[in-house]
C-alpha cells in the first residue's frame, strides 16, 4: 500500500518580511488595521510603545502605513468620548490613584478614568477618585485649544493646519476668552475663543473685552505689557489685575507690592519672580489714588481670605509631604504660582494648613482700641524663672469675639477617622449636608508636637455649644492658646508649670438653636495612636504587626492611610474571646479570631480549639476562611495537613517527619508552597495551577485563597469542570477537554474517587504469592497490578457497564467476561498465560481509564462513528497497543465494517 508523504511548508514569520511602517497598536490585528489615522504607530515593534489606549499591543504587517501619514490622530484618538461630556460634568475630574491625594498629585491624560473604574486596574492603580484636575483643561494644554476640532475632523484656522487663525497683534478678538460670566472669563483667562460660544468647551460662553490677552500664536512673542495693546477702560476694583504683583513667593509679593511690581502675567516679572494674585492689602487702584491725592490708601475693602475658599488649602512644596510639613502664609499659593523647584499642591487640609486660619491667628501689632485696655506682661515659661519677662501686651476686647468652631463632615467618629483627609469642612455657621454631622476636627499636627511636652498640662476646658438635645457623640477638642508663642521643641525643665490661659468659646447669640451637636468630654490626645492600613477592618486582624505612623507622613505602601485605632482595646477583646475552653472537640468558631505568626506563610492552627481548626496565612495575615478537620483528626503544623488526633500534641505538632506514615493518611494533602495559591481579582470558586501539578486545588472567595483540597493519584483538577477529572484528559495547565467532548462525560470521577477511598480504607487488597500480572477485585469491577506477589500502582476501576478481564488485561462488556479473582487469592497454583495474553496484560496498565489520543484523528473518527458501545473495548486495546512502543497487537474479535479502516491506520 502506498504511503502518502506530507512535506511541511516552511513559513517565514510575517514580522520578518514586514516594514516597520506597518507596525501599529491595537487589541487585535484587525483592530490595528482599521481606522489607521487613529491607530498609534509602534516602529520598534514593542508593546511598551502602545500607550494611547490601555490594553493594546503592537502588531506587525498591518494594513496601516506610517509613510502615508497614518497615526496622525493617535494622540487624541482615545479622547473622542470627551466631545459628548459637558465641561461642568464631574466625570471630567476623575483620575486614577492609590488614594485621593495621589490621584490629585499625579493627574494626567494617562490617569484619567472618568466613570471607568476598570481603567485604574489596567494601570496598576486601585480606584478612580474625584479630584480638582480637569481632563478637558489638560487636553487643551497638551494638544492645543483646537483639540476638539482635531477630534471631530474640523480645522479651526483658514490655513487648515489645526491652529487658530493668525490675528493682528492689536486685534480686539485677542481679548475674547471663555467663562461662565465676564468676570469668570477675566479672572481665569483659561480658553481663548474666536468669537462664538461654540469655540468654548462645555457650557461656557465667549466674552469679549476681557482683561486677558491671547499671544500664543505670536512668533517671536511680543514684549509683555502691563495691559492689552488696545486702549482699555480704567482698572476696576473687581479686575484681578488690581491685586496682582510680582514676587519670589506669595508672601514676598505682599511685602513688596508697589505700582511698579503690578503684573498681568509671569512675563511681566523679572528673573525668577512670578505674578501672584489675591494679595491682601495690595490694591493697585488705591496706590494710584494715593499717588494722586497724597491721602493714605485704605486697606482692601474686601476680605481677600474667605473662610470657605478652597484656595485656602493651596501650598507650595517639593512634594505633597513637604507642602504639608511646611505650610504657612509664606508658602501659600492661591494662584498656583511657586518658586522654581516647587509645585503648588491643592486641598491640603491636615493640621494647620488653612491660609484663612493662619491669617486670622496672626498677632497684629497693637492698635488703639475703642476702649482702654490693661497692658499686663506675661511671663514665658523658661528654664530661668528669674529672667526678665518679655513685654507683650495682650489686648482684651470689650466685646467677646464670636468664635467659629470648625469641623469636618462625617457620619460618625469612625467614619471621620477614615476620611479626615478629604472630608468636607464645616462649622457652626456653615453646617454639613443632611446626611452628615459636623464633627469638630482634630488638630493632628498639635497632637504630634505636644505629645512630647513636659510637664503635662491640665485638661483643657470643654467647649459647649447650646443644644436642647442630649449629647449624641464625643468630639476631639483642643482649646486654642492665645498669642503666637511657638511650641517648645524640647521638654521644659521646671519645678512648676503655669497653666496657660485658654479662651472660652462663647456661643453665637441667636434666637434659633444651633445645628451643631453638643460637645462632650474631651479625650487625652496623647493616648491616640495611628497605624498604617487600608482600613480599620484590616487593623482588627493585623494590629500587633501594624506600623505606627503620624497623620501628616505618608505610609510605606501607596494604598495605605494613617488610621487611628485602639490596638490595646482590640487586643483585650481578642484575649477574652480566646480564653481556653475545656469542652472536648469544641469547634465553635463564632467568637474565634484566627491569629498568624509574624511574617508567616502557610497553614496555622489554634491550640485553643484543640488543633481542629486551621487557616491560611500569608505574610503573617489570615487569608480566606477557617477550615475544620474531620472527627478523629487534628491539624498537624509539621505536615500541614489533618493527622490522627492521638499523634498530635497540644501544640498542634505531629510525630517527627521521618516516622513511617500510615499507608492511608487521614487527608491526602501533600506539602505545597502555599504562597503560590493565587486567586484572580474578585474571583469566587475553586482553582488550581501548574505549580501544584493540578493535584492541589483551593477555594477562592473575592480573590482570596481559602480552604485546600487534593485530587487522588489518577485524577487532576479540571478548571473547566471545577472538579477532579481523569488524569490523562487534563493538561499541565489544569484544563480538561471542552464540556461534552470527553468519553467519560457520563461518569463522575469524583464519585469514583469517593468510592475508592471507602473501599481502600475497609478492604485489604492481596496478590497471590510470587504472582506478577493483573488481578481483579470487587466482582471484577476493580483491578490492580501485582509484582512478585506484591500489589503495586493504584486501584483502578472499570466504567459502569464494563468488567475487568484478567486474561486480556482490559475492561470488557460484562456479558463477555467470566469473572476470575483467583489471582488475588492465596493459592499455590500459578495461572497459565499464552505469550500473547501475557503481552496484552503487561501493556494494558491503565487501558480502561485512558481515552483515545487526541492527536490520532483517524482512530478518533472510527470511535465517533461506531454505533456499537463495544468499541469502548477497542479503545482500551488500541491505547494499550500505542503505549507499548510498537508491540504487535493481536485482534481477537474483529467487526467486518471496521477491518479495512483499522488495518489501514495500523500499517500507516
Amino acid at each position: 500500500m502506498t504511503s502518502i508523504l506530507s512535506i511541511p511548508l516552511l513559513l517565514l514569520p510575517s514580522a520578518a518580511l514586514a516594514s516597520s511602517d506597518n507596525n501599529f497598536c491595537g487589541s487585535s490585528w484587525a483592530d490595528a488595521s482599521s481606522s489607521c489615522e487613529e491607530r498609534q504607530h509602534c516602529p520598534n515593534a514593542s508593546d511598551e510603545e502602545c500607550t494611547a489606549v490601555p490594553g493594546s499591543i503592537c502588531f506587525a504587517d498591518t494594513l496601516c502605513d506610517a509613510s502615508m501619514g497614518h497615526g496622525a490622530k493617535a494622540a487624541v484618538a482615545g479622547l473622542a468620548y470627551l466631545l459628548d461630556i459637558p465641561y461642568e460634568d464631574v466625570k471630567n475630574r476623575k483620575f486614577c490613584g492609590s488614594w485621593w491625594a495621589v490621584a490629585q498629585e499625579t493627574c494626567s491624560m494617562a490617569t484619567f478614568c472618568g466613570d471607568n473604574e476598570d481603567k485604574c486596574k489596567d494601570i496598576d492603580f486601585s480606584a478612580c477618585y474625584e479630584t480638582q484636575c480637569h481632563v478637558q483643561d489638560l487636553a487643551s494644554a497638551e494638544f492645543g485649544d483646537d483639540w476638539k476640532e482635531l477630534l471631530s475632523g474640523e480645522d479651526s484656522g483658514e490655513d487648515s493646519d489645526g491652529k487658530p487663525v493668525k490675528l493682528d497683534e492689536k486685534d480686539v478678538r485677542r481679548n475674547n476668552f471663555c467663562g461662565t460670566t465676564w468676570a469668570d472669563a477675566t479672572s481665569n483667562c483659561g480658553t481663548w475663543c474666536l468669537g462664538e460660544d461654540t469655540d468654548c468647551p462645555g457650557n461656557l460662553k465667549c466674552f469679549g473685552d476681557t482683561g486677558c490677552y491671547y499671544d500664543e500664536d505670536l512668533k517671536p512673542s511680543l514684549s509683555p505689557t502691563g495691559s492689552p495693546p488696545t486702549t482699555s477702560a480704567p482698572i476696576s476694583a473687581s479686575d484681578p489685575i488690581n491685586n496682582q504683583f510680582c514676587g519670589e513667593t506669595w508672601a514676598l509679593a505682599i511685602e513688596n507690592c508697589t505700582p511698579q511690581t503690578n503684573c498681568k502675567d509671569n512675563d511681566d516679572c523679572p528673573g525668577t519672580e512670578a505674578c501672584h494674585g489675591f494679595l491682601p492689602g495690595c490694591v493697585l487702584s488705591d496706590m494710584l489714588k494715593e499717588a494722586e491725592t497724597g491721602a493714605t490708601a485704605e486697606e482692601a475693602t474686601e476680605l481677600i481670605f474667605r473662610p470657605h475658599d478652597p484656595t485656602n488649602h493651596y501650598f507650595c512644596g517639593e512634594s505633597w509631604t513637604d507642602a504639608v510639613d511646611n505650610c504657612s502664609l509664606e508658602t501659600h499659593c492661591p494662584d498656583n504660582q511657586c518658586p522654581n523647584g516647587k509645585s503648588c499642591f491643592q486641598f491640603i487640609e491636615l493640621g494647620d494648613c488653612d491660609a484663612y486660619e493662619l491669617w486670622m491667628n496672626q498677632s497684629p501689632e497693637p492698635t488703639p482700641a475703642p476702649t482702654t485696655f490693661t497692658e499686663s506682661p506675661t511671663v514665658a515659661v523658661t528654664n530661668d524663672p528669674t529672667k526678665q519677662p518679655t513685654k507683650e501686651p495682650i489686648i482684651e476686647p470689650t466685646i467677646a469675639p464670636v468664635p467659629v468652631v470648625s469641623g469636618l463632615c462625617a457620619r460618625d467618629e469612625e467614619h471621620l477617622k477614615e476620611i479626615y483627609r478629604t472630608a468636607e469642612k464645616c462649622s457652626n455657621i456653615d453646617p454639613c449636608p443632611d446626611d452628615l454631622t459636623c464633627i469638630q476636627s482634630m488638630d493632628f499636627q498639635s497632637v504630634i508636637e505636644t505629645s512630647t511636652l513636659q510637664p503635662t498640662p491640665n485638661p483643657s476646658r470643654e467647649t459647649v455649644m447650646p443644644s436642647s438635645k442630649a449629647p449624641s457623640r464625643k468630639f476631639f477638642t483642643l482649646a486654642p492658646i492665645p498669642g503666637t508663642q511657638p511650641v517648645t521643641e524640647s521638654p521644659v525643665a521646671s519645678d512648676s508649670f503655669e497653666q496657660p490661659e485658654t479662651y472660652t468659646l462663647t456661643p453665637h447669640a441667636t434666637d434659633s438653636q444651633s445645628n451643631m451637636p453638643t460637645y462632650s468630654d474631651s479625650i487625652d490626645i496623647k493616648e491616640l495612636k495611628f497605624y498604617c492600613a487600608v482600613s480599620a477592618g484590616e487593623l482588627e486582624e493585623s494590629c500587633d504587626s501594624a506600623i505606627e505612623c503620624t497623620p501628616h507622613v505618608e505610609c510605606p505602601e501607596i494604598n495605605q492611610g494613617c488610621i487611628y485605632f485602639d490596638c490595646d482595646k482590640w487586643a483585650n477583646n481578642i484575649e477574652e474571646s480566646m480564653e481556653p475552653n475545656n469542652t472536648t472537640n469544641n469547634t465553635d468558631t463564632s467568637n474565634f479570631v484566627p491569629q498568624c505568626p509574624k511574617d508567616f506563610d502557610g497553614f496555622a492552627s489554634s491550640k485553643d480549639l484543640g488543633c481542629r481548626v486551621y487557616y491560611n496565612c500569608r505574610n503573617g495575615k489570615v487569608v480566606g476562611e477557617t477550615n475544620t478537620c474531620d472527627d478523629g483528626l487534628k491539624y498537624d503544623t509539621k505536615r500541614e495537613m489533618c493527622w490522627y488526633a492521638d499523634e498530635v500534641d497540644s501544640e498542634c505538632r505531629g510525630p517527627p517527619l521521618d516516622t513511617s506514615e500510615p499507608t492511608s493518611t487521614p487527608s491526602q494533602r501533600p506539602t505545597f508552597d502555599t504562597s503560590k495559591m493565587v486567586c484572580p481579582p474578585n474571583y469566587v470558586g475553586s482553582i488550581s495551577n501548574e505549580s501544584f501539578e493540578c493535584k492541589l486545588y483551593y477555594e477562592c472567595k473575592n480573590g482570596i485563597a481559602g480552604s485546600v483540597s487534593t485530587c487522588e493519584d489518577e485524577f487532576r483538577y479540571d478548571i473547566v469542570r471545577q472538579m477532579c477529572w481523569y488524569r490523562d484528559e487534563v493538561n499541565d495547565h489544569c484544563y480538561g477537554p471542552p464540556l461534552g467532548e470527553s468519553p467519560y462525560e457520563s461518569s463522575n470521577p469524583q464519585n469514583e474517587q469517593n468510592d475508592k477511598e471507602d473501599e481502600i480504607n475497609g478492604i485489604l487488597y492481596k496478590c497471590r504469592a510470587g504472582y506478577t500480572g493483573w488481578a481483579s477485585h470487587n466482582a471484577c469491577k476493580q483491578y490492580y497490578w501485582c509484582n512478585d506477589g506484591v500489589m503495586e500502582r493504584d486501584i483502578l476501576k472499570c466504567l459502569d457497564t464494563l468488567l475487568f478481564d484478567v486474561s486480556y488485561g482490559t475492561c470488557k462488556h460484562a456479558s463477555e467476561v467470566e469473572c476470575d479473582e483467583s489471582y488475588s487469592t492465596q493459592r499455590n497454583e500459578t495461572p497459565s498465560f499464552s505469550a500473547e495474553e501475557e503481552s496484552d496484560s503487561k501493556v494494558s496498565d491503565t487501558a480502561s481509564t485512558y481515552a483515545w489520543p487526541e492527536d490520532d484523528a483517524s482512530i478518533t473518527t472510527v470511535y465517533n462513528k461506531s454505533p456499537d458501545d463495544n468499541i469502548g473495548d477497542w479503545n482500551s486495546r488500541m491505547q494499550a497497543y500505542l503505549d507499548n512502543s510498537g508491540a504487535r497487537f493481536k485482534l481477537e474479535i474483529v467487526w467486518v465494517p471496521y477491518i479495512v479502516v483499522i488495518l489501514y491506520n495500523l500499517i500507516l
